[in-house]
């Protein structure tokens, strides 16, 4: 039977669990605050196209916000960038970033962003596992093709936090429903996955090394639940895509250093990237801009 977690659920729990959504909460505010970014309202074609800030469309069990580019003419077909956000925010939360949607008008992507039921994201070995949170994003990404005239090729899914270990989740069991998978500070929760659906993944992870609400190595939340060691996953995608070995790391924007193992998933398709920076947990627009760059160029 599926489970259903709530927040109010949580707020009847015992006191690891209170524990448990305080952490989470902080997971996900920092999109606009620590990259020093001032939070502004979307108003690209509010009185010409759907799913505003003002008027979401609904999906079951929520709904999301779309903002195509500002010059778009409502008949080309544009990319797709779905936006997963961190735990305990709303859509709401990547649409005020001026700066976010900056990046994505200059990419021209239809920029969505749905809302996680219970503001927060099914992913395994989290306190909201057990709901079908990937078939939600299948139904979000269908009513956004009746709405929008878009092309699914090339789709990306970002997100941030708890956000990020969705994306994770998505690129593991759902690799067909988007070509790049691009995640800020989030992986895989105990226990790892043992294999993911066969086929190659395109991959971009980003963490901080003093993050201290998502660490690098990992932590448990409470007494029930643990995040998972970062680099053991991404050990874990280079040896279930069979990647080839990683190459020298080399410098990014914004004090970013990666790393890049390619040919993962067989037909040379496929790459697992890693970057680090000396921050916290961050994410900054520049670097879902180099990150989009980077697919635009071909590499990854």
């Amino acid at each position: 039977m599926m489970r259903l977690f709530s927040t109010a659920m949580f707020l009847r729990a015992p006191t690891t669990s209170v524990v448990a959504v305080s952490i989470f909460a902080i997971a996900g505010v920092v999109l606009g605050d620590a990259s020093n970014i001032r939070a502004e309202t979307a108003t690209q074609h509010t009185a010409t196209f759907p799913c505003t800030m003002w008027e979401p469309c609904s999906v079951a069990p929520t709904h999301y916000i779309a903002v195509p580019p500002k010059n778009w003419n409502g008949r080309d077909k544009l990319r797709v960038a779905v936006w997963m956000h961190g735990y305990g925010r709303t859509a709401r939360i990547p649409m005020r970033n001026k700066k976010l949607l900056e990046v994505f008008d200059r990419h021209n992507y239809l920029f969505v962003a749905p809302s996680g039921y219970s503001k927060g994201w099914s992913v395994p070995g989290t306190p909201q596992e057990g709901r079908d949170d990937i078939q939600f994003i299948v139904d979000v990404l269908d009513d956004v093709e009746k709405r929008f005239a878009i092309t699914r090729d090339d789709a990306v899914a970002l997100g941030f936090s708890l956000g990020g270990s969705f994306v994770w989740t998505l690129a593991c069991q759902r690799p067909d429903l988007f070509g790049h998978h691009i995640a800020f500070a989030g992986g895989f929760w105990l226990p790892h996955p043992m294999r993911c659906v066969e086929g190659p993944v395109d991959l971009v992870h980003v963490h901080g090394e003093a993050d201290g609400v998502v660490p690098l190595k990992g932590r448990p939340i409470g007494s029930r639940w643990y995040q998972g060691d970062v680099p053991r996953g991404l050990k874990f995608w280079r040896a279930s895509k069979s990647c080839a070995d990683m190459g020298k790391t080399f410098a990014a924007p914004q004090g970013l250093s990666c790393r890049v193992a390619n040919s993962c998933g067989g037909d040379g398709g496929g790459a697992v990237t890693s970057c680090r920076h000396e921050g916290g947990h961050i994410v900054k627009p520049q670097w879902v801009d180099w990150a989009l760059d980077k697919l635009k160029d071909g590499d990854g």
